[in-house]
């Protein structure tokens, strides 16, 4: 079911307190229902990556138990920040998520290597200069954020954690800062599906860039578009 994910978000996932809601974000539905083993989210500043990673997150450990994730940042403190700021927070904020993956009382987690009580885990490691950090470890989902800034050749070497998965897959995810990176390449080998707006004079769809830029604020369009494209 492609929407699987995203309605076990609306349903047990709380952000700021809340129940998390997609209403005011067009662009994430096609990407949460997205089925694909290796998909690339190439992507602007403030759309919600991390959310949507934090959220993919938990949905793998509530439903797959026994998986072991591996979560890759290029920087240590990088990778920090996403657990103790994203996933922590809405981990403890979803009261059924919080049961049946921490159980009763105040379970600590170590923030490099997580362990829950339905033996999923989640490994999370910096691969700015090399992968060597990720060596050993044996995963079925592999998630690199800030792709664009992670060691060249790294992604050859984080996959051989996939080698004994049964169906391993992969999730990049990185904002473009030009064009001779990591990021780029893989993208250049995805399916290009990219996110549109409609003008509001012509009703031609659109994708935001500088073309885009004026003097004119008029009525335009709020929401931030995503390209997101899925390999093989």
């Amino acid at each position: 079911m492609p929407q699987r994910k995203l309605k076990f978000c609306e349903l047990f996932i709380h952000l700021d307190g809340r129940p998390i809601r997609f209403d005011d974000r067009p662009y994430l539905p096609q990407i949460y229902a997205s089925t694909a083993r290796r998909l690339v989210v190439r992507a602007s500043r403030q759309v919600e990556k991390s959310t949507f990673l934090a959220n993919s997150i938990l949905y793998e450990l509530a439903t797959n138990p026994g998986i072991r994730i591996l979560f890759v940042c290029p920087r240590q403190e990088q990778a920090f920040v996403f657990v103790h700021t994203r996933f922590q927070p809405m981990l403890e904020q979803s009261p059924i998520l919080r049961r049946q993956l921490l159980g009763i009382g105040n379970k600590k987690l170590h923030v490099t290597n997580m362990r829950f009580n339905n033996e999923s885990q989640l490994y999370v490691r910096a691969a700015f200069h090399s992968a060597d950090s990720a060596r050993g470890i044996s995963a079925d989902l592999l998630i690199v954020d800030e792709f664009q800034d992670v060691a060249g050749g790294t992604l050859a070497v984080l996959q051989e954690t996939l080698s004994h998965a049964r169906c391993g897959r992969i999730l990049l995810t990185g904002t473009p800062k030009m064009i001779e990176n990591g990021l780029e390449g893989v993208y250049a080998q995805s399916t290009a599906n990219e996110w549109t707006l409609a003008c509001d004079e012509c009703g031609a769809n659109v994708i935001l860039d500088e073309r885009c830029l004026g003097t004119d604020n008029g009525s335009r369009a709020t929401q931030t578009p995503t390209g997101a494209r899925a390999i093989g």
